[in-house]
Formats: structure tokens, sequence, C-alpha cells
């Protein structure tokens, strides 16, 4: 699955994949972020995924920048597989932050919300 972050801070699903149940994401959602976001160089910054999962519960992860670019004008960041969004089948309201600068004066862009949907797994015990 992949999610791309567009110029108006929006979230948007751009290969789309089933999420089951506990699968711990093997398959991974990749979230693709420009290079700059505003006046964030986010090579320097950090970029995590805020999420509220089918069962109301609140999460925050850091997402993973992987080594390649996108077509070179995006980072690819990769849900980590310990991630607990797929706990339990349902939507699940997901958005970024991506944070740079100093903890005493901060740069916070967030993103708008994205809506995933775990699907019951039938391979559960």
């Amino acid at each position: 699955m992949y999610i791309k972050l567009d110029e108006s801070m929006s979230l948007v699903v751009t290969v789309n994949e089933p999420i089951y149940r506990g699968d711990n994401l093997n398959r991974k959602i990749i979230y693709l972020v420009p290079v700059k976001v505003g006046d964030v160089d986010v090579l320097t910054a950090k970029v995590y995924l805020s999420y509220i999962r089918a069962d109301g519960a609140a999460d925050v992860v850091i997402l993973e920048r992987t080594a390649e670019k996108y077509k070179e004008a995006y980072f690819q960041y990769v849900l980590p597989v310990s991630c607990k969004l797929t706990k339990y089948p349902g939507e699940v309201c997901t958005w970024i932050q991506i944070y740079s600068g100093t903890p005493s004066n901060p740069t916070i862009s967030k993103s708008g919300e994205c809506m995933l949907y775990v699907q019951e797994s039938k391979n559960m015990d």
C-alpha cells in the first residue's frame, strides 16, 4: 500500500491493498513524503504517524525512511512491522506529523487525515 503526501498536505492512497487484522503489516504501508514540505527539509526532520484504531485507542509511531527515494522527489517511509494498527478490524484514522528544529523552537507540519480499513482475518485463532 502506498500513501502520498501531496502539496496541500493531504494523504492520498495511490496503491491500495487490503489490510487484515493481526497481519503485522508484513506487506508494509509506504508513505511518500516530498523532500521539502513548506520550508522544512524532510531529510533533517522526524516523520511520525499518528492513528486512532477501530477500538478508539490512539498511538504514535516514528516512520522509518528507506535508503532509496521515489522518483527523486519523495522520500519513502515505512510503517514498522511491530505496529499495533491492525489489532482490531474496522476503520483507522491516520495522519502524519513532521517535526524539525529544536525542542524550544520546533517546526511542526501536520497532514490531513487518511482513513484505512482493517479487515477481519480469516486466519486468526
